[in-house]
């Protein structure tokens, strides 16, 4: 089983484009992926030697232009230029995700069924309108 590597990314803007780097050693670029959509960046770097790996999951603050977006894997960092959609600064990376503890996890209720939805809706007769 892969046990998890702590990488350091930062990232930096200029007009036309954003730049994720993800500072890495020793990483295997042939079994490292990046998968870019509008909206999403995701990074699985895979460390042979430590049978480890890094992954980086991320819902960008802006829209980017896949097309136009290109990563390249370097001895010392992973680099990934994304191509903004729309020039202009943003103000963070990515929308942070709500990590829920483990209790709360537990006890959160499960979506209700159809059947409960619908006994709970109060019936209006329309008719008379």
């Amino acid at each position: 089983m892969d046990q998890q590597v702590n990488l350091r990314f930062d990232w930096h803007q200029t007009a036309g484009f954003v730049v994720v780097s993800v500072y890495g050693k020793k990483y295997d670029p042939h079994s490292s992926t990046v998968e870019l959509s509008p909206v999403r960046l995701k990074i699985h770097m895979f460390f042979p030697e430590e049978q480890g790996s890094f992954d980086l999951d991320l819902e960008l603050r802006g829209i980017v232009n896949v097309s136009h977006s290109s990563a390249s894997m370097l001895p010392t960092k992973l680099e990934v230029k994304l191509r903004k959609a729309e020039p202009g600064s943003w103000s963070k990376l990515d929308f942070p995700r709500q990590q829920m503890t483990k209790t709360e996890q537990e006890t959160r209720k499960p979506a209700p069924t159809t059947e409960e939805v619908a006994n709970d809706l109060d019936m209006v007769d329309l008719s008379d309108i």
